[in-house]
């Protein structure tokens, strides 16, 4: 059993230095990146990974037999298994972390060739096992923790035989149907087609750890939409679990997400949690405080988004007075919700040509109007300087009691779509607070023919009856998933005479919000040769790393960075993963900077020494840089001054290699990026 824990955590550090690698298609390279801090495993029956509790991982996707486990559980799950139980550990790659299987595909080019594949899958450790029944000049094989590398690598190897046609190493595509067109009454949601809902599915359709609260009528949990992803909720009355005063709150959370079942209807982020939070709507002497308590307890208890289909009616039944307590619960939620970045509050418009209050009571809110499907407002649609923009809200068919469904019309019904295009996007972009999300909410929207938008307003031109436009889910979830942060690699300085490197790392995108914090790591960094390391932050966005290898053989190797963004309460909202391709030696020879502008750099190091100047007298070298392909520049340097400066300003930006020729032997050799 030891044996078998080690190797897979020799697995483990092999992958996890491997972040960039290739595969074969069509008989061409491409070029992949490999998570390094997920793996694929794969276990000889469900039952272990239940035994183990490793279904319970939210490190990604599972199926049968394998399942997404991060370098944690890797190195436990060794010890919960037996050894006849653990098939294979497979990369994952990235950025879609998408699994890879034990399987890959090899197409002979004769009949001849059998024994070809069997003899190369003998001497790899790896098994043949059948082949594709329509298909019979394509083989499957099989890879083990005995194999000679991962699926990838042996699909790799094979066809680099030169004996085989074609390979296919086993990606587990996720493929389902393009989005929730095949539901039933797909042709009678004219509201999501209208806001492109689609085009954001191409991206994500949520996720279970963004949930959206639906304060209102509570959402009847019987419901064959609500199945996957309804949460028991609360009650205000009463205090226990939500409970159904009515069937608004069950259209209103199918608009938000139902799911994408073959039956009725789809929401707009299927795979979010709801949250009902149960309130019968009525006249009562402690409305405002129920309600102000139904929004705290939604955001106390993890909601990421709370919906607000409901105001005062444009002061229609009582004058337009205000509650100090129930705005109290809302600037609360706005700025402490989701551990400071602030919970995301939406409200309807009303339905009496005026903003309903406590819609209009501040700006931080998502203010909904309604348009028709002729996607002009909706003539009752409530209208003013509090609103951010319009969504589908007449005829909008959605769930309904008695697990059917129905269409309602109203400012109710627009809602929804925001909230769940909100939901969307915190599924592909956590980090987003709550002016980030409505920015790009309000100036992505669709402006709508008829109407005169005017510029000067903070999210772009406006309208009195539009607001910004109508929502458009595509775009606004593509730009809160560009705004992710990265890490980039601005600076890198190499200390003469000593092994040692000093990076500058740069967060990118949205960066770290206020009050959060990044964990660094170098994972594994001993196989990279890296003895100590230390991450300082130097501004919000900027740390400066230093590693060194104070023992022989002083050489720091390629290495992988991981950064782990936290919320104040420690909870991890986001993962960072970046390769820093560079080495750092005491070599006599190195870059001073393996980031470049218009010209390179290079140094004698410990120049200042004489026994080693006299044991290495030249100083005339000839440098050599290879782009990916070929040779692109190749030059006479004098050292005798210790640096020399080669311009490369005719070179394009991108990836080279350099070599130091000396006496006609190569001495020295590195990466560099030109980036301008």
């Amino acid at each position: 059993m030891r044996r078998l824990v080690l190797f897979l955590v020799q697995i483990a550090f092999m992958v996890s230095l491997e972040a960039q690698t290739f595969y074969y298609y069509k008989g061409e390279r491409i070029p992949i990146s490999i998570d390094t801090v997920r793996y694929t495993i794969f276990f000889s029956s469900d039952h272990v990974l239940r035994e183990t509790g490793i279904l319970k991982s939210e490190e990604g996707m599972s199926g049968k037999n394998f399942c997404i486990i991060g370098q944690k559980q890797l190195d436990e799950v060794g010890l919960k298994s037996g050894a006849t139980e653990i098939l294979s550990v497979e990369p994952v790659i990235a950025p879609s972390q998408t699994p890879v299987s034990n399987l890959f595909y090899v197409k002979i080019q004769t009949e001849k060739d059998t024994a070809f594949l069997k003899d190369f899958a003998v001497k790899n450790g790896c098994k043949v096992e059948r082949q594709v029944a329509l298909m019979p000049s394509w083989y499957v094989l099989s890879t083990s923790i005995c194999s000679a590398g991962n699926s990838i690598e042996m699909a790799n190897k094979c066809f680099e035989t030169g004996r085989v046609e074609e390979v296919d190493p086993g990606f587990i595509f996720n493929f389902q149907t393009s989005g929730g067109d095949d539901e039933p009454m797909w042709g009678k949601q004219w509201g999501l087609e209208a806001i492109n809902v689609t085009e954001a599915w191409g991206l994500t359709k949520g996720h279970f750890t963004t949930v959206v609260a639906v304060l209102d009528k509570g959402i009847e949990a019987s419901h064959i939409e609500f199945q996957e992803n309804l949460l028991d909720g609360y009650d205000v009355i009463s205090g226990g679990n939500a409970v159904v005063y009515g069937d608004h709150g069950t259209h209103v959370a199918g608009i938000i997400a139902a799911g994408i079942n073959g039956q009725f209807v789809a929401g707009v982020a299927p795979d979010a949690r709801l949250m009902p939070v149960s309130h019968p709507l009525t006249a009562t002497a402690t409305a405002s405080e129920e309600l102000a308590n139904g929004l705290t307890w939604a955001w106390q208890n993890g909601a990421s988004v709370i919906n607000n289909s409901w105001g005062d009616q444009g002061g229609r039944l009582h004058d337009r007075l205000k509650s100090a307590l129930l705005e109290d619960a809302i600037e609360v939620a706005l700025t402490q919700g989701r551990d400071g970045l602030g919970t995301i509050v939406t409200f309807a418009s009303g339905n009496y040509n005026t903003i309903d209050y406590p819609g209009s009571s501040d700006e931080r809110i998502i203010c909904v109007g309604s348009i028709g499907e002729n996607h002009e407002r909706a003539s009752t649609s409530g209208y003013g300087e509090r609103l951010d923009l319009v969504a589908p809200g007449v005829n909008i068919l959605s769930t309904v009691l008695n697990n059917t469904v129905g269409n309602k019309s109203g400012t109710s019904m627009a809602c929804p779509h925001v909230s769940g295009v909100a939901a969307l996007m915190l599924s592909v972009n956590p980090l987003l607070d709550v002016g980030c999300l409505s920015a790009i909410i309000d100036s992505t929207c669709q402006k709508l023919n008829g109407y005169i938008y005017s510029g000067g307003y903070p999210h772009g031109a406006w309208n009195d009856e539009t607001g910004y436009g109508l929502l458009d889910a595509g775009s606004a979830v593509a730009v809160a998933e560009s705004l992710l942060p990265e890490i980039e690699i601005s600076r890198v300085v190499r200390v003469p005479g000593v092994a040692k490197g000093v990076i500058t790392l740069d967060i990118t995108g949205v960066g770290v919000p206020e009050g959060c914090e990044i964990i660094w790591s170098i994972p594994y960094h001993e196989l990279s040769n890296i003895t100590s390391y230390t991450f300082t932050k130097e501004s919000q966005n900027r740390y400066i790393l230093e590693v060194e290898d104070r023992d022989m053989p002083y050489f720091v190797k390629p290495f992988d960075i991981n950064a782990r963004i936290s919320t104040p309460n420690s909870r991890i909202i986001h993962n960072i993963n970046v390769n820093v391709p560079y080495t750092f030696s005491n070599s006599r020879y190195a870059l001073v900077e393996n980031v470049v502008g218009h010209s390179l750099a290079i140094t004698e190091v410990d120049k200042d020494n004489e026994t080693e100047i006299l044991m290495c007298p030249t100083h005339n070298v000839t440098v050599n840089v290879y782009s990916l392909q070929n040779r692109v520049l190749s030059k006479n340097i004098d050292l005798s001054l210790g640096t020399a400066v080669i311009p490369v300003s005719d070179l394009s930006e991108g990836y080279y290699i350099l070599s130091i020729v000396e006496n006609g032997v190569v001495v020295f050799s590195d990466k560099f990026i030109i980036k301008r």
